[in-house]
């Protein structure tokens, strides 16, 4: 049993060839039973027609009592006949040769009339204190109708099925024990590609992920089941190495304001210093502890939209109140940084939101256009209608983006240019967690940039018409944001 299997299961082969041993002992046992049924009719109706022909011929002779003794009879050496008996419209024994005397009549009174009426009988019969099978027909004797019954053991007949039941069961012993054997061989060879695959698999788990699953079976299904099983390795593979690597960049952001807040107050205790230069390190200590509760505040956002643990207030906004609540906040950085800040809203839009995560979505792409366009340039925030979903363009004059860098900018902890992004005190997350929320929103945000002329960053998202119906409740909604791969 593998490691970590629960105890008391049984192996898929081994149910497996129960499943088929037990389907095949069915089968073989409804087609045994059809073919002794089949047999022992074949032989009952040969026994019961020698029975009616002896019946037929002894009927055409009964004026001498010799012609009852069935022993003479020379045309059916299969078997004996057994006894004769004569039976009058009365039903009275009015001969009979095999039978003690006193013996009663071997067939019913209904069986009587059928044969005086000029109808075959045949059946079982226990005349005599022992079962044998009858044949009756009508003939005459002394001018007067009777029944001549002829009977014979049904012993031999009983042990001739006897037997053909238990050749049935012999072979039946056979069979079962053959399939126990093939089905195992078959099943084993169906199944050792899963073996090789629980093999591999326990391989690729002890921490080499970048081995995959070799196709060690041509059929369709083991195919199919192998490049699904390397597809979801592939997309583990990408899943951890993004873990590593956000894990590592991580520890790199959070060392460096904690080395240069742990330099600044070993520079300061070195020796006594004036009031103001306590004050200006206190400053700047101040300083790196915001920069960390802002990466903190971050990384516990994605985090818990990595638990998908991020709960979200879904109501009715309208995005000309969130973008200018967005341009008034940010327009004293514009101002310092002699930036022109503009707005422009086309045409108002209801969508189904929460407001304060829209609002940090729009706010973290104007700050990031206002950082880096260069003095004397413009950012503007455009709000307008595209067909059955909201549109929000945030454009800029600034230094754009390259074409091979616009999908890495929503990766976590990516930069453009990563010495200047530092030293704004950047973290490299605020784009990746503007591409989560929209994504919640069931919306998405398209690039378009060109280096020297600046950036368009266009957000779509659902009416609040088309969102409606899929949010949880009126009042409070609860989403998730996917990681972003």
């Amino acid at each position: 049993m593998s490691r970590g299997a629960p105890m008391g299961r049984r192996s898929l082969r081994l149910n497996l060839v129960l499943w088929f041993t037990s389907i095949f002992a069915l089968i073989l046992a409804l087609s045994d039973y059809v073919t002794y049924q089949v047999l022992r009719q074949v032989l009952v109706a040969g026994l019961d027609a020698s029975l009616v022909s002896i019946a037929a011929e002894r009927s055409t002779d009964l004026g001498e009592v010799a012609a009852l003794d069935p022993t003479l009879d020379r045309h059916h050496k299969q078997f004996t006949p057994r006894f004769v008996q004569l039976l009058d419209d009365a039903g009275h024994v009015v001969g009979q040769y095999g039978l003690a005397d006193g013996s009663g009549p071997a067939i019913s009174q209904t069986q009587l009339a059928v044969v005086l009426g000029g109808g075959v009988v045949t059946g079982d019969s226990f005349a005599g204190g022992q079962t044998s099978r009858v044949g009756a027909v009508r003939g005459e004797l002394d001018g007067e109708p009777v029944a001549v019954v002829i009977g014979a053991a049904a012993d031999a007949l009983n042990d001739t099925t006897s037997r053909i039941a238990m050749i049935l069961l012999l072979i039946d012993v056979v069979a079962v024990a053959a399939s126990i054997v093939g089905g195992s061989l078959i099943i084993g060879k169906a199944l050792r590609p899963v073996d090789h695959i629980t093999h591999r698999a326990r391989q690729i788990g002890a921490g080499d992920l970048r081995r995959r699953l070799e196709y060690m079976d041509s059929s369709a299904e083991m195919v199919h089941l192998t490049s699904v099983l390397n597809e979801m390795l592939d997309k583990l593979q990408r899943l951890f190495d993004s873990q590593k690597q956000f894990v590592q960049d991580a520890a790199h952001e959070i060392r460096s304001p904690l080395a240069a807040l742990r330099c600044r107050l070993e520079v300061v205790l070195r020796q006594r210093r004036e009031a103001g230069e306590y004050k200006r390190v206190i400053e700047g200590a101040l300083e790196d502890a915001t920069r960390l509760t802002g990466l903190a505040d971050d990384l516990f956002l994605l985090a818990r939209a990595d638990s998908d643990n991020f709960t979200m207030d879904f109501r009715e906004v309208l995005l000309s109140e969130v973008v200018t609540a967005v341009h008034a906040q940010l327009t004293p950085v514009a101002e310092a940084n002699q930036l022109r800040f503009e707005i422009a809203v086309l045409s108002d839009c209801l969508v189904y939101a929460d407001r304060e995560r829209l609002h940090q979505a729009f706010r973290n792409i104007a700050e990031n256009s206002l950082k880096y366009t260069p003095a004397g340039g413009c950012v503007s925030i455009e709000v307008d209608r595209a067909g059955e979903e909201a549109r929000v363009e945030i454009a800029d004059t600034g230094i754009g983006i390259p074409a091979e860098e616009q999908q890495k900018i929503f990766h976590r902890f990516y930069r453009v240019d990563r010495a200047r992004s530092r030293s704004d005190g950047g973290t490299g997350l605020g784009l990746a967690i503007c591409d989560q929320i929209v994504r919640a929103h069931q919306g998405r945000i398209e690039v378009e940039s060109e280096p020297g002329r600046g950036s368009r960053f266009i957000v779509y998202l659902a009416s609040a018409t088309s969102l409606v119906d899929s949010a949880p409740s009126e009042e409070v909604g609860t989403g998730f944001l996917s990681r972003n791969s």
